[in-house]
């Protein structure tokens, strides 16, 4: 059972989600991470290694198609990752 802690969801300029994504990166690179909104705040510690999934997709409906992008990390708390697979890369 998934418990949602902290969402953000809306619209933005691909330049802020680029800054996002890279603020984000800095935090995983320092080894933790802290969200807030409103009284709601979660710390997150990032392990050496963590599982992580990459992916597009379209979402075709008949209004039409939108084009998705998903980024993922995963973590137990008291385990470590998996060994990776093939990585991805981005030319």
């Amino acid at each position: 059972m998934d418990k949602d802690l902290i969402t953000d969801k809306g619209t933005k300029s691909s330049k802020e989600i680029a800054d996002f994504l890279r603020s984000v990166a800095d935090k995983i690179d320092s080894g933790s991470m802290n969200l807030s909104r409103g009284s709601t705040s979660l710390d997150l510690e990032f392990p050496d290694r963590m599982g992580f999934r990459f992916k597009v997709k379209d979402d075709i409906s008949r209004s039409g198609t939108q084009r998705k992008v998903q980024i993922g990390f995963r973590w137990d708390k008291d385990k470590k990752a998996k060994e990776k697979s093939a990585d991805l890369i981005i030319k």
